[in-house]
Formats: structure tokens, C-alpha cells, sequence
């Protein structure tokens, strides 16, 4: 049985008011019908502010590594060079050249190094690479500028090259390969740590596939 909200009386089945104050009893249920579906509104826009907040953090961008041209990357030049210091000083001193020559030998090495040095601050200054989650920004050029962006769910391959000695100092040239039309083949050179960098990249890859629901194939 029903109650006046008002007076408490017992109530009348099917009445529209209370028999005793005169209260009208849907006015009242119509009152509390608002009242709970404002209330049932507020939860929705509450949870749709939720899901806006959490779809926009799964949607950031972090970075997982910034680099550039490493100067391991060169050491095949400066063994060369080193190697150039010493013989060439001592062919001279076992062919008895001359002053002159001397000096000619002394200001081609001293060139040589000043070019190796001036190559590298333009390789470190203008190659630059920013891996984030969702891609792989490439900045090349100094004083004229490119950036090119691969999105890392487009990435088909990844290949690491390395010689010898690079393997030794564990730098190398990673070669990416990506249904990308813009840049479709990037090559990396110079990148120190190079296995745990193309490591990065195929895992980042790997997650943004899984992520959107793609197929991830083998690498």
C-alpha cells in the first residue's frame, strides 16, 4: 500500500489525491521522476567526460628515444686516419724526404682530421630522430630543413647492418622499409646502441598494431 508523502495517511489504491491533506499524489511522482532522470542524465555526461579523459591519454604521445649521428659511427675513417698518421711519418723518415715534403705530409693529415671533425658536427647537426609510439620523426639538413614522419604502424622491416669493428663498438645503420608513400625506405646511419634501438622500433610497431587491432607479422 501507497502513502501520502505529506500526511503519511494510507492511501487509496489508484488515487490522484490523498483523501485526507488533498495532496496530488502525481504531481508528486512526476516531481521525483524529473529528479531521478536529471539525475540519470548527469551519470552519462559524467561517463562520457571518462571516456573522452581516457581515450585522450591512450591517444598521447610519448617518446621512447631521441639521437642523432654518432661519432662511432665513423670509426671506419678514423682508423684510416690513424693508420695515415703513423705510416705516413714513418715512410717519410724511411725514404729520408725532404723538409718540404715533410710539411706536405704534416698539413694533408692535419687537413684530413680537420675534415673528419667538420663532417661529423654536420652529421650531429643536421640528423636528428625522435621515436615516439606512433611514429618516427626524421629531421635532416642545417641550415635548409626536412622532416619527414613514418607512422610506426606502417613499418614492414627492420634491418640492421654492421661491420667488424662497428659490431665491437655496437653502432650501425638501421634500414627501415614501410608501406609509407612519402618515404617508403629510411636509412639510419651512425646510430650508437643500434640493436636496442631497432628493438624499440619493432616494439613500438608491434604494440601500436595490436593496439588497433591489426596483424602483426614477423620481423
Amino acid at each position: 500500500m501507497n502513502h501520502c508523502p505529506r500526511c503519511g495517511i494510507e492511501l487509496i489504491e489508484n488515487a490522484r489525491f490523498c483523501h485526507d491533506c488533498g495532496q496530488r499524489l502525481d504531481e508528486t511522482k512526476s516531481k521525483q521522476a524529473f529528479r531521478d532522470e536529471n539525475k540519470f542524465d548527469s551519470q552519462i555526461e559524467v561517463n562520457r567526460q571518462r571516456i573522452q579523459q581516457r581515450r585522450h591519454l591512450d591517444d598521447e604521445e610519448r617518446i621512447l628515444w631521441d639521437g642523432t649521428f654518432s661519432a662511432k659511427g665513423m670509426v671506419n675513417w678514423w682508423l684510416v686516419a690513424a693508420l695515415l698518421s703513423v705510416a705516413l711519418p714513418i715512410g717519410a723518415s724511411i725514404v729520408q724526404v725532404d723538409r718540404s715534403i715533410w710539411l706536405l705530409l704534416g698539413g694533408a693529415l692535419v687537413l684530413g682530421w680537420l675534415c673528419l671533425f667538420v663532417w661529423l658536427v654536420i652529421q650531429q647537426l643536421g640528423v636528428h630522430y625522435e621515436l615516439t609510439d606512433q611514429r618516427l620523426i626524421h629531421r635532416e639538413g642545417i641550415i635548409y630543413r626536412v622532416t619527414s614522419r613514418v607512422e610506426v604502424i606502417d613499418v614492414d622491416d627492420v634491418t640492421i647492418e654492421q661491420g667488424i669493428v662497428e659490431r665491437l663498438l655496437d653502432v650501425g645503420t638501421i634500414q627501415l622499409h614501410s608501406s609509407d608513400r612519402s618515404d617508403p625506405f629510411l636509412r639510419m646511419e651512425g646510430i650508437d646502441r643500434v640493436h636496442d634501438v631497432a628493438l624499440l622500433i619493432d616494439d613500438a610497431r608491434r604494440a601500436e598494431r595490436i593496439r588497433r587491432g591489426l596483424h602483426i607479422e614477423t620481423v
